[in-house]
């Protein structure tokens, strides 16, 4: 629940942006996201993500989450059934709200679900540890690069939150 926006930038070879979507009518592609019953870890339905771009690129994607919570750390689960000419270089949780603080990059397998992991008890710039600080917004982001036009999906589910042992 609550996770209500999907975004994505385009760069280019130097690594500037050169569209965004939704908000950039040049981004050569779209992302919508919906409740799937094709894919589910728990239950019976899982929430899916489908990245579709028209063009060759390197992009950066990611899923948001707005909505207080507390915790130590936050694990979500992730499936790629199928990556047709597409490389996903990294997928991680990140905490927007202070200066993208993320995960170490995750590497997907492909047709597994692959879970990614949070340390909420890392600090900020300022020596404060984030799990003791407002939460106020948690995303998933992914870097991908393609060399055609394709599109594909992603399935998240069973978001757990943690509290430290302390």
């Amino acid at each position: 629940d609550g996770w209500s926006t999907v975004k994505s930038q385009e760069f280019d070879q130097t690594g500037n942006i050169i569209s965004k979507f939704p908000e950039d009518p040049r981004f050569p592609g779209t992302m919508k996201y919906a409740i799937a019953s094709e894919y589910a870890l728990t239950g019976k339905e899982s929430l899916k993500v489908t990245i579709s771009v028209n063009a060759a690129g390197s992009f950066k994607s990611y899923l948001l989450r707005e909505g207080g919570f507390t915790g130590g750390g936050a694990t979500i689960y992730v499936l790629a059934p199928v990556l047709p000419d597409v490389v996903i270089d990294y997928i991680q949780l990140c905490i927007p709200s202070y200066g993208w603080a993320c995960s170490e990059g995750t590497d997907i397998v492909q047709g597994e679900w692959t879970p990614i992991t949070i340390d909420l008890e890392q600090v900020d710039k300022n020596g404060r540890a984030l799990s003791e600080q407002l939460l106020k917004e948690i995303a998933v982001q992914w870097k991908f690069s393609t060399t055609t036009k394709t599109s594909f999906d992603l399935y998240f589910d069973s978001v757990e939150i943690f509290h430290s042992g302390r």
